[in-house]
């Protein structure tokens, strides 16, 4: 279950603190890890092609910097072209463990125009975390820092 006081908007003030920062994608992804404290795993990843790239991220390494598109959670939010708020991961045969601690994912695609050129993803050690306010502000800071995303290089 989401911690209902823990909501949180993307406020004007949050918006130009992101985008006025040398690395926009990265500071989004720091503003995310520390906005809510259930929050445990927050990372880009940056579609190239048919595989999608780790790019900034906080929380504990990762093995996956690398995913094919037809694997995970994360494969199925560009395959479906959609959020994915999963509530138990344990019990989803796409989810690729990271962690033997996470108990729910929030994925997250990063659109220009009809492109998901990348997407912001969020692991939580509680089951059922994430709310459909997570999802909104997820997607407004996604919004945000598309432009950006789509200027960094996965190669």
């Amino acid at each position: 279950m989401a911690l209902k006081s823990e909501i949180v908007k993307l406020e004007d003030d949050d918006k130009k603190s992101i985008m006025a920062s040398i690395d926009p994608v990265k500071a989004a992804v720091t503003y995310l890890f520390n906005t809510k404290k259930y929050y445990d795993w927050v990372g880009v990843y940056i579609r190239d092609n048919d595989d999608l790239v780790l790019g900034p991220f906080k929380g504990p390494p990762t093995p996956h910097t690398r995913i094919p598109i037809n694997l995970g959670i994360c494969g199925a939010a560009v395959r479906e072209r959609r959020i994915i708020n999963l509530g138990d991961v344990w019990g989803d045969d796409r989810f690729i463990a990271c962690s033997t601690t996470t108990r729910s994912e929030l994925v997250v695609p990063i659109w220009i125009g009809e492109e998901i050129i990348g997407e912001i993803d969020i692991d939580s050690n509680m089951p059922s975390a994430f709310s459909r306010m997570d999802e909104e502000l997820v997607r407004d800071v996604a919004e945000l820092i598309a432009g950006h995303v789509k200027l960094w290089n996965p190669s």
